[in-house]
């Protein structure tokens, strides 16, 4: 029986050799920052030329930790400031201490990972989580304009004449109205930011107005309205008054200005 020749293997093309190459690095890049944000010593120093210890590491380690601080009191004043949390900076620093930072992770990440945090491991009082959940609703509008950045780009173009055609919202049949992309609800479970009168929990929108971050407080009634308006978008005010059948039509067309002025809602 004869034998068959083997079949010749091709060496790797240099192209395919740098691609590899590349890939290769770009994980051993990757490693080294997730041992350095988890404070992982050994693991870094795995990694690094001969010439660097573990000394070298820890220098880095702990002019990253002093930073961590820093940025959790300077970037979120709304809590590091208020006056319901007594020693804030102890907490950022049992945070940090506790939570290895993930690697890639902005300021913002970072922030609202310490207020999930201190909602986890704290009994918050009502003001505080107040406080903590106007904040995190923050970072939450920011994150989504983020992930939604041409929707976010698109409607604050068409907000910036929405005003000039309100006024005739009821004579133009055609114009549609559009929501908002970018906001979040949450709500107040004390008065902390509410007149003394105002009845709790509240609902509370947070929504972006171009490079700005606006929240404001609505009614039961009035966050109806809005989820209604929500579910129908875009549509017509004649589209949207027939799904509240029971309301004022003056009522609704008072609320649509509102929420024009707000830069929550768009006409096109």
């Amino acid at each position: 029986m004869k034998s068959t020749p083997q079949e010749k293997q091709e060496p790797p093309r240099p192209a395919e050799q740098n691609a590899t190459a590349e890939q290769a690095y770009r994980e051993m890049i990757q490693q080294v920052a997730r041992a350095m944000a988890g404070n992982n010593v050994e693991g870094a120093v795995a990694y690094l030329s001969p010439e660097f210890t573990a000394r070298h590491v820890e220098l880095f380690v702990d002019g990253n930790f002093e930073k961590r601080i820093d940025v959790l009191l300077r970037l979120m004043p709304l809590v590091s400031e208020d006056e319901d949390f007594e020693d804030f900076e102890s907490l950022a620093e049992e945070f940090a201490d506790t939570v290895p930072v993930t690697a890639y992770e902005g300021s913002s990440e970072e922030c609202d990972a310490m207020l999930a945090w201190m909602q986890e491991t704290l009994d918050l009082t009502p003001a505080q989580q107040d406080t903590v959940n106007c904040q995190r609703a923050r970072y939450a509008v920011e994150f989504l304009a983020r992930r939604k950045r041409a929707e976010h780009i698109r409607f604050q173009e068409q907000v910036s004449v929405a005003s000039s055609l309100a006024r005739d919202l009821p004579q133009r049949e055609s114009l549609r109205l559009v929501v908002n992309p970018i906001h979040v609800w949450t709500e107040f479970v004390s008065r902390k930011y509410l007149e003394a009168t105002s009845a709790v929990p509240r609902d509370v929108l947070t929504w972006a107005d171009d490079q700005e971050v606006r929240t404001s407080t609505f009614e039961p009634i009035g966050r109806a309205y809005f989820e209604s308006l929500l579910a129908c978008q875009p549509c017509s005010f004649a589209e949207w008054t027939e799904m509240i059948s029971d309301a004022d039509p003056d009522e609704l067309l008072e609320f649509i200005g509102t929420l024009v002025s707000l830069r929550l809602v768009a006409l096109l």
